[in-house]
């Protein structure tokens, strides 16, 4: 789902991260990665109605991405956005800091 074809990589995965940072800004940008790896098919088919029947088939089959197939490997991310040159502050943004900022600003209200 990431590049239009079935051949990700983690470098696919943060080159986007990159181009959202580039468009809204780092404060904006936070990790949404929906692994269902262990969901039942029918809860997936639950969680997904409504959705296109050949886009359903295509999401149900596309693999994971390369260095990123679960979210135990959320690590990987960390690393390659430090190597990208992302500081230690950014990345905690990029990784859930940002998430927690909108909760926290939208349940304060």
């Amino acid at each position: 789902m990431v590049t239009g074809n079935f051949n990700a990589t983690l470098d696919d995965y943060i080159a986007i991260i990159d181009t959202l940072v580039n468009l809204v800004g780092i404060d904006q940008v936070g990790l949404g990665p929906d692994f269902m790896e262990h969901m039942p098919r029918e809860v997936a088919l639950r969680v997904l109605r409504g959705m296109p029947p050949e886009m359903l088939e295509t999401f149900l089959h596309a693999p994971p991405l390369v260095g990123f197939t679960s979210i135990a490997e959320c690590v990987h991310v960390t690393q390659a956005l430090l190597t990208r040159g992302y500081t230690p502050e950014h990345v905690r943004q990029i990784m859930g800091g940002n998430w927690l900022r909108l909760y926290q600003t939208v349940w304060r209200a």
